[in-house]
């Protein structure tokens, strides 16, 4: 199943993560933690019909926490000193 899955929406989730990230190794990370995040919760997938939306709203929730993470790393330094 999770290869399927992969075949069918790797390029749609890639594309969706450029496009909010505008940068493609952010795109790649963002690609592979989601289709990792899929592996380990398919068995929430309950509808088989909105096997896309639920592929998109992960990626966007590992793109929204990617930013926030960069941002504490970025605003630590700040603190120590």
């Amino acid at each position: 199943m999770i290869e399927q899955l992969y075949d069918v929406y790797r390029n749609d989730v890639y594309h969706f993560s450029l496009y909010i990230t505008n940068n493609k190794q952010k795109a790649e990370d963002i690609t592979q933690e989601t289709f990792i995040k899929v592996m380990k919760n398919l068995h929430h997938l309950k509808d088989e019909n909105k096997r896309k939306t639920w592929l998109m709203s992960i990626a966007l929730n590992t793109a929204t926490a990617l930013k926030r993470k960069r941002k504490l790393i970025n605003f630590l330094p700040q603190l120590l000193n």
